[in-house]
């Protein structure tokens, strides 16, 4: 018995092969059935004008934008919403362990961003004791290198406290 239908029999529309793998008819819902719009098709008639149906396509795929990821597409889309900072916080996490070393991605970890200043969650007092005291440079360093300037300061709180506010007020 084969559970492949290939041909009009029951639970099959007439003229349409019933095979799971036949994608006839699906064009419309990818990029492959998708018409240029009104703006695109004047632009290309345009350049087919002027430089003849052989040399058109190509002139016309030199003027199309290139593709880009997708993760760049919403990074933009982020920023233009006012969420840059999100952005830039989930770069740094993703890094972290890279940025600052094992042991104090171990106890430490970004936990909010408000515009150039970094907070950081430290797990224990003792930790936070020296990170404060022996490793805030060179962190905020390394954070401006990798961020190209988007976090200028580091703010260490215990684990469980608010991100910084900003202003003096907050230290």
């Amino acid at each position: 018995m084969s559970l492949v239908n290939h041909g009009t029999g029951s639970g099959s529309k007439p003229g349409k092969s019933a095979h799971w793998t036949d994608r006839r008819g699906f064009s419309r819902f990818t990029h492959d059935g998708r018409r240029p719009t009104p703006s695109e098709r004047r632009r290309e008639e345009a350049l087919e004008d002027w430089y003849g149906p052989e040399e058109a396509p190509g002139e016309i795929a030199a003027h199309r934008s290139p593709p880009r990821p997708v993760g760049a597409v919403l990074d933009d889309v982020l920023s233009r919403l006012g969420m840059g900072d999100a952005v830039v916080l989930e770069k740094i996490q993703a890094q972290w362990a890279e940025l600052v070393g094992a042991d104090v991605a171990r106890r430490a970890r970004p936990s909010g961003l408000r515009g150039t200043a970094l907070t950081v969650a430290v797990s224990s007092p003792t930790w936070l004791y020296v990170l404060e005291r022996e490793h805030r440079v060179k962190i905020t360093e390394r954070l401006k290198a990798a961020t190209g300037g988007a976090v200028v300061q580091v703010f260490f709180v215990p684990q469980g406290r608010l991100p910084h506010q900003g202003g003096a007020a907050g230290r």
